[in-house]
């Protein structure tokens, strides 16, 4: 199975029209996540906050997703605080949770290279003051695509939204 996992700014009346079962690189303001799972959003969000209350609606370690009918794609909402810190955070900042983002066991066992994290943080970092200058809130699209399905190269999407991961 593999994983999208795009990171996104919407209105209230924006994501109620959005169609879940496409990436909302299409019609948002977009970060491409690269496929980081929930337990790696997690570890995000927690490193992010920095300590500050995460909210209980976020799917525990060892939950499971909420998907949608059709069993292939979920939202999470980026909790305030993340949005709000990511926002207010320096390159040395972003620099920092980068690394200790990209040290966690989940990260060392896909073997995503910790050099790209830099560039996606200053990425959110971008799409959250965004966020805040737009009154929208930041969210992540999960997708996950079944064994078999084809997959759309990284390339198909260069071009459509920010976090294309070079800067």
């Amino acid at each position: 199975m593999y994983l999208l996992s795009d990171f996104f700014i919407a209105t209230p009346a924006e994501l109620v029209a959005f169609d879940r079962t496409k990436s909302p690189v299409l019609c948002f303001p977009t970060v491409l996540g690269r496929g980081a799972d929930h337990k790696e959003l997690l570890d995000l969000f927690r490193l992010v906050a920095d300590g500050r209350y995460l909210p209980e609606s976020l799917p525990a370690d060892g939950e499971d997703l909420a998907l949608d009918d059709a069993g292939s794609s979920c939202l999470l909402r980026v909790p305030p605080v993340v949005v709000e810190n990511l926002g207010l955070a320096d390159d040395d900042q972003l620099a920092e949770w980068a690394a200790a983002w990209a040290s966690t066991k989940m990260w060392l066992d896909d073997g995503f290279p910790p050099a790209k994290l830099p560039f996606l943080m200053k990425d959110l970092a971008k799409l959250a003051r965004q966020a805040e200058a737009t009154g929208s809130s930041m969210y992540v699209w999960i997708f996950k695509y079944p064994p078999g399905k084809a997959v759309p190269p990284p390339e198909a999407l260069k071009g459509k939204g920010e976090g294309d991961g070079e800067g």
